[in-house]
């Protein structure tokens, strides 16, 4: 588990520091095109505007881009069982295991939500004069 998670890797035998190690960096942008569209009807001009806005168009490109990570498979970062203190007023701990005895084997995993993935929403919208 300390050798895939680079924070532990690089700080082994130490004390974390707080707030040292954060969730991996999600790149999310969006994409808005619109196009006026003036229609003349007799003497009055109409102005209609056609707009798609793709919000996290990079995930439509690859799936695992924009979609944010969390520690769900490492017990939400409590790693650690507290199992008491021994004879010498030491406590003891061990390493969390799930409900089949499986112990955590990676910090971060895409947290795949509805909101995560690439949208895309048309408008039509009429300027009145």
């Amino acid at each position: 588990f300390v050798e895939q998670d680079s924070y532990l890797k690089n700080h082994k035998g130490e004390y974390a520091e707080a707030y040292s190690a954060y969730a991996p960096w999600v790149h999310q942008f969006d994409f808005r095109w619109a196009h006026d569209f003036v229609l003349k009807v007799g003497n009055t001009k109409h102005r209609l505007q056609f707009s798609a806005d793709f919000e996290n168009i990079g995930n439509m490109i690859h799936s695992s881009w924009g979609v944010p990570k969390n520690m769900v498979p490492a017990n939400s970062g409590r790693i650690l069982k507290y199992e008491g203190k021994g004879d010498n007023n030491v406590p003891t701990f061990s390493l969390y295991r799930d409900k089949d005895g499986n112990a955590p084997t990676k910090t971060w995993d895409y947290n795949r939500a509805y909101n995560a993935a690439w949208r895309v929403q048309l408008g039509l919208k009429y300027y009145f004069n």
